[in-house]
């Protein structure tokens, strides 16, 4: 092996050691993002922030992307909208805490995110066609 390709390689390795024990995978995430796997990135990206990012506002600024270029991506990686996505995702996971939970409907509505049982109930009713209450009653 000429001893240019060992020398670039050790100085490779070096770089990505370096970058991995002085950044965050959050912090390298931002910095790669343009040159990766774009679509297979911009997919895991979200699906690992959405739960504690609330709304598409503050994914776009997350992704360091203007809002029209985020639900532009998002469009194009999902096929759907990004706030269309977001409520049904909270829809799937409004009704599997319903279900699988054995905690008060408050409980669930608050780890949900509701300010409310009421909210929760609203939010059930116009997506699931059922009351929490009435849906809980299926697990049995």
């Amino acid at each position: 092996m000429p001893s240019y390709i060992f020398f670039y390689q050790s100085k490779n390795r070096r770089v990505f050691y370096l970058l991995n024990h002085s950044y965050s995978k959050r912090e390298l995430a931002g910095l790669f993002f343009p040159v990766l796997k774009k679509e297979e990135y911009f997919a895991h990206f979200v699906e690992e922030n959405y739960p504690r990012l609330k709304t598409v506002h503050h994914m776009a600024n997350e992704a360091h992307m203007s809002l029209k270029s985020f639900e532009n991506k998002f469009n194009h990686v999902f096929g759907i909208s990004p706030g269309r996505w977001m409520v049904q995702r909270k829809i799937q996971a409004v009704y599997r805490e319903i279900l699988t939970s054995r905690q008060p409907l408050t409980v669930v509505a608050d780890k949900c995110g509701f300010a409310s049982l009421s909210h929760m109930s609203d939010f059930c009713k116009k997506h699931l066609g059922e009351s929490p209450s009435q849906i809980r009653k299926k697990r049995y």
